[in-house]
């Protein structure tokens, strides 16, 4: 199914909307990408919001989860990791 948008134009055609909006349109387009059996394009845009916003641990999940989806058991689990380190600086005094 096409959505009218490639994934390679998705950061710039929101580049210039609030933070909230992008992050939610990538979510969304990776949600139905996923859905779709497009894990792979979905971890390859959900990693080019991962750069524009490396803090987010929601896109770090999804990204977490595309891989999976895309049988990439290990690079899910080094997402994931990732975001339990970034939880131990954020708890740590």
């Amino acid at each position: 199914m096409s959505y009218g948008i490639s994934i390679v134009n998705v950061p710039s055609s929101i580049a210039n909307e609030p933070d909230w909006v992008a992050i939610l349109a990538h979510q969304e387009l990776a949600q139905r990408l996923t859905s779709d059996g497009r894990p792979e394009e979905a971890e390859t845009l959900l990693m080019q919001a991962r750069e524009r916003f490396p803090d987010n641990q929601r896109l770090a999940i999804q990204v977490a989860f595309a891989r999976g989806r895309a049988g990439l058991g290990t690079r899910s689990l080094d997402e994931l990791d990732a975001v339990e380190a970034v939880q131990s600086d954020v708890v740590s005094p």
